[in-house]
């Protein structure tokens, strides 16, 4: 049912289609779905039965929760030093301004 829905819309994300813009969004989600209906028929290499789009879609995917666990992590234990930091700048910045 998906993939007959993807198929009856592909042709409105060609070149000449009114969604021709979104074309690599449309190819994402649907490789990302569906297998490729165009694959290698000859053996160019060696290749695994994982698709690499597959794989590095997961990779990402993980990484991004990862990520941000560990900015707001270092952000909260940065924060008591920037706030010493700023005191420090402040006390210095009037002290040589008084003394001028």
């Amino acid at each position: 049912m998906l993939r007959k829905l993807f198929d009856k819309y592909e042709p409105h994300f060609h070149e000449g289609g009114k969604w021709e813009k979104y074309y690599a969004l449309y190819e994402a989600i649907d490789t990302g779905l569906f297998k490729p209906s165009d694959t290698t028929q000859n053996s160019s290499h060696v290749r695994d039965n994982i698709d690499l789009k597959r794989v590095m879609i997961t990779v990402w995917v993980a990484t991004f929760p990862t990520l941000s666990s560990g900015c707001g992590t270092l952000d909260f234990k940065q924060i008591p030093s920037w706030l010493r930091w700023g005191w420090f700048l402040r006390k210095v910045s009037v002290e040589y301004l008084s003394d001028s």
